[in-house]
């Protein structure tokens, strides 16, 4: 006997940012002698349809503090009503931390007969099973050279490769590393993240144990910790309701090895009788604008093309080029204005070569580089590029990747 009420009970669903996942989502009026908690009984079949709804997980992820509004299509009545659904990200604790930690040797036992040990260090996470305590594998250090007191290099790991908790043991051993394969044991210990936090940046030693050495002394060396920290480190979906917007841009492959637009067994063969029926380069364009758009506020997309000849700017080749010829301006209106442009362009083009990626790279990355990112001005860049060929500018195209990778860039 409510008309405004507020569900307690959450439905868990699976978010794969890749895919479209449309919601259903349908209100009915409840027998009038029904309690709540008896309402996973009941046949619906049997209960008045108020109304419903439909949208998609990725509307709900993006809508501004995770809360989507959504008017009902009503059954009967003249009253608009809507329904409020609000998301949150339900996420290990453990996967979405990180520790950060620096770890050193001392005084590690000598295991080379004509020098020093090549020391590295393992990580097992330990759990429980009807027979006992099990172990696994879930790090391997670097090995350092001919040293008995190493330092390792600083490491990033997730909480989930100690145990999932700070204070879940884990097991440590030390190795000295052979040529042959036939690695030498050191020491262990047991300890726990929360342990380790305890003692970093201290003079404080731990004991490595070696069961098997001989004499009235079992430790093989020692093991300090130079520096441990545990960080949290956002997730995707805490950017995205973070304000964080992703901007698609696409990239299309003119190269002749495509063959000409006008022959049918052209990749770029267009069907002008037919519109639904779309060529691969169409239908690849489509299948993820169609996911992103979603995550892009304005869906204006910049767009651009490579291996022409330009019959529009005095046969020039080029291998960046606007596809809707407004170099300036490059964006256009949505996934039905690629196709557009797309369609527009085609007649106007020379289909050449060859297939370089490295332009189109800059160019965007240039872009991005403009949009002077900050914390209150959150974006990344998707760069879609569609081709058929074999990259030949490889040197370029690795230069231009490596100098865009310090951007929002991928």
């Amino acid at each position: 006997n409510n008309l405004n009420p507020v569900f307690a009970k959450s439905i868990e669903a699976t978010y794969n940012f890749e895919e479209n996942q449309p919601l259903g989502i349908y209100l009915y009026q409840a027998p009038d002698n029904s309690r709540s908690d008896q309402t996973i009984k009941i046949d619906l079949k049997r209960c008045l349809l108020i109304g419903s709804a439909t949208c998609t997980l990725s509307d709900l992820v993006t809508a501004s503090g995770g809360k989507k509004t959504l008017v009902l299509k009503c059954v009967k009545g003249s009253a608009v009503p809507t329904v409020s659904v609000i998301a949150q990200e339900v996420y290990s604790g453990a996967e979405n931390k990180l520790v950060r930690m620096a770890l050193c040797g001392h005084k590690l036992d000598k295991k080379d007969l004509f020098g020093k040990s090549d020391p590295y260090y393992k990580i097992y996470r330990l759990y429980e099973t009807e027979t006992g305590t099990d172990e696994i594998l879930t790090f391997k250090s670097e090995v350092i050279i001919q040293d008995l007191n190493p330092v390792w290099a600083p490491v990033d790991l997730k909480l989930s490769a100690f145990g999932g908790d700070a204070s879940s043991p884990f097991r440590i051993e030390v190795y000295d590393w052979d040529r042959d394969g036939g690695h030498d044991f050191i020491g262990e210990l047991r300890t726990s993240v929360q342990a380790l936090q305890a003692i970093q940046g201290t003079k404080t030693q731990l004991e490595l144990i070696n069961p098997k050495k001989k004499g009235a002394t079992k430790v093989a060396g020692y093991l300090s910790v130079r520096a441990l920290s545990i960080v949290t480190k956002p997730t995707f979906l805490q950017y995205i309701t973070g304000g964080c917007e992703i901007n698609f841009n696409v990239a299309i492959d003119f190269t002749a090895s495509n063959g000409d637009p006008r022959n049918s067994t052209s990749l770029h063969y267009v069907q002008s009788y037919d519109p639904k029926s779309l060529n691969p380069y169409q239908q690849c364009i489509l299948a993820i604008a169609d996911v992103l758009q979603h995550y892009d506020d304005d869906q204006r997309y910049p767009c651009y093309g490579f291996g022409a000849v330009l019959s529009y700017r005095n046969q020039e080749k080029s291998h960046c080029f606007a596809i809707n010829m407004n170099e300036s301006a490059p964006e256009v209106a949505g996934i039905q204005g690629i196709m557009t442009a797309y369609n527009a362009i085609l007649p106007r083009l020379k289909l050449s070569g060859p297939t370089c990626f490295s332009e189109v790279i800059n160019a965007v990355a240039a872009r991005t580089r403009a949009n002077n990112v900050s914390q209150s001005n959150q974006s990344y860049q998707v760069l879609l590029i569609v081709t058929d060929g074999v990259i030949q500018d490889m040197p370029e195209t690795t230069n231009a990747i490596v100098a865009a990778s310090s951007l929002g860039i991928s």
